[in-house]
C-alpha cells in the first residue's frame, strides 16, 4: 500500500490504552522509509510505560528514521516537554510521525504543541480496536473521539482501523472492526485511512478486506510475552 493519499508532513496517531498506535505509528514511519522518504519519529507517549516508540529508537536508526524522545538517562521517565527537539522536527522538510499515548490525558500534551503544528500540513488519526473495552460501539468510539479532540486542541482526520485481539487475530475479526470504525467515521463526518494487520496476515486479507491495508511488523512486547 501507500500512505501517500492520506498523509501531510506532519502526522499524528493516537488512541486510547490497548488501541495499538504505537505499533500503527512505528510501521507508518517504516513504510515511509520503505519508499524512500525521510522521516521522524516523535515519541509524546507518557501514558504506557511498556509500548513506547523510544523503545526502538537504536533500532530505527539503521532505517534512517530519528526517533525524538527524552534523553537515555531519563527515558523511562514521564517528560512530556521536548520543546527544542519537537520544534526542530515541525521546521524540517522531512515527514513527521507523532505517537502520542493514551486517551484524552494523553492527547493534553499534543495540545500544548498545537499552536506549533504547520497549518494546512498535518493530520491526526484516531486509532481504534474494537476488541478494547470502550470501544466496541459506533457510540462509545464516537465519544471517545471528541473527548481526545477536546483535550488536543485540534480535529480528527481520520480512524485507523486497528482491531485486533494480538495473535489470536483472524481476518474475521479486522473485517468487523472495519465495519465498526467506518460507521463510526460516518457518525464523524470523517472516513477511515486504513486498516493495519498483522503482517503475517496480509495476504490472506488482502481480497477480504476492502480499502487500504498497513501490514504491522510488531517491535515491542510487554515484559510477561
Amino acid at each position: 500500500m501507500t500512505l501517500a493519499k492520506n498523509i501531510k508532513r506532519v502526522n499524528i496517531f493516537l488512541g486510547p490504552l490497548g488501541s495499538g498506535k504505537t505499533a500503527v505509528a512505528l510501521n507508518s514511519a517504516l513504510h515511509l522509509a520503505a519508499n524512500g522518504e525521510e522521516s521522524v519519529l516523535v515519541d509524546l507517549d507518557i501514558i504506557n510505560p511498556y509500548f513506547r516508540s523510544r523503545s526502538v529508537r537504536k533500532e530505527f536508526a539503521g532505517y534512517g528514521i530519528e526517533v525524538i524522545c527524552p534523553p537515555e538517562r531519563i527515558a523511562r521517565g514521564d517528560l512530556p516537554a521536548l520543546p527544542g527537539a519537537v520544534r526542530g522536527a515541525l521546521v524540517s522538510n522531512r515527514r513527521v510521525i507523532f505517537d502520542v499515548g493514551g486517551d484524552s490525558a494523553g492527547a493534553t500534551v499534543l495540545g500544548c504543541y498545537q499552536p506549533y503544528l504547520p497549518k494546512g500540513e498535518y493530520r491526526l488519526f484516531f486509532v481504534v480496536n474494537t476488541r478494547r473495552p470502550f470501544m466496541r460501539t459506533v457510540e462509545e468510539i464516537a465519544a471517545t473521539a471528541r473527548e481526545i479532540e477536546t483535550a488536543a486542541r485540534t480535529k480528527i482526520d481520520f480512524i485507523v482501523n486497528n482491531t485486533n485481539l494480538g495473535r489470536q487475530t483472524s481476518v474475521a475479526h479486522v473485517r468487523e472492526g472495519l465495519k465498526i470504525t467506518r460507521a463510526a467515521a460516518a457518525r464523524l463526518n470523517i472516513s477511515v485511512a486504513f486498516s493495519s494487520v498483522l503482517d503475517d496476515l496480509s495476504e490472506p486479507a488482502k481480497n477480504q478486506i476492502d480499502g487500504q491495508m498497513l501490514p504491522l511488523r510488531m517491535f515491542l512486547n510487554p515484559p510477561w510475552d
